[in-house]
């Protein structure tokens, strides 16, 4: 991987390159240069497997309590978007914004959206697929969800199949950060 020394010479790098390219000539476009391990990609995406579901969450870890038996700087998921991508039988891809999650109810949001999380991405470990996320944020916002009061309200079922998806589960998601 990348150190993080690595990342920031190069954000550095690609910052001189886009004031030398945007000075003077309106027509020359900066496009910066990625680094890209083409072996190490490859490898890694033989692991995926159809459809991909791209989540991300938004989030809240309030110092003062929103909720009655609410911790200060428990965190409390109240939106989530799902995109996937499926291969269809003549091996197109194919796009989707596939679900969303906006709390707009009184109370907790926690086991709505971990019940719609489910219900979004299915059981992934039983009906296959790859989930990914940008960063480690949704695995921290998932395990600490899991671990609270919330999960009580899931069945054992529930329990499993998103505890599959974090990074110590049966089929942890990708980073796409970390790629």
């Amino acid at each position: 991987p990348i150190t993080k020394s690595q990342r920031q010479w190069y954000q550095v790098q690609t910052h001189r390159r886009s004031e030398e390219s945007s000075s003077g000539d309106p027509n020359n476009l900066h496009h910066p240069r990625y680094i890209i391990r083409r072996e190490r990609l490859e490898r890694e995406m033989k692991k995926w497997r159809y459809p991909l579901h791209f989540i991300d969450f938004e989030t809240i870890s309030p110092v003062i309590p929103y909720y009655e038996d609410m911790s200060p700087y428990e965190i409390f998921a109240f939106q989530f978007s799902h995109h996937t991508v499926s291969q269809n039988s003549d091996g197109s891809l194919e796009v989707e914004h596939a679900s969303e999650f906006l709390h707009t109810e009184r109370g907790s949001p926690n086991v709505a959206f971990l019940k719609s999380l489910l219900n979004a991405i299915g059981n992934v470990s039983a009906d296959g697929g790859t989930v990914f996320q940008w960063s480690p944020h949704e695995n921290t916002v998932l395990r600490a969800m899991l671990s609270s009061e919330a999960s009580n309200s899931l069945s054992p079922h529930e329990v499993s199949a998103l505890s599959a998806i974090l990074s110590t589960g049966s089929h942890p998601m990708v980073d796409l950060c970390k790629l």
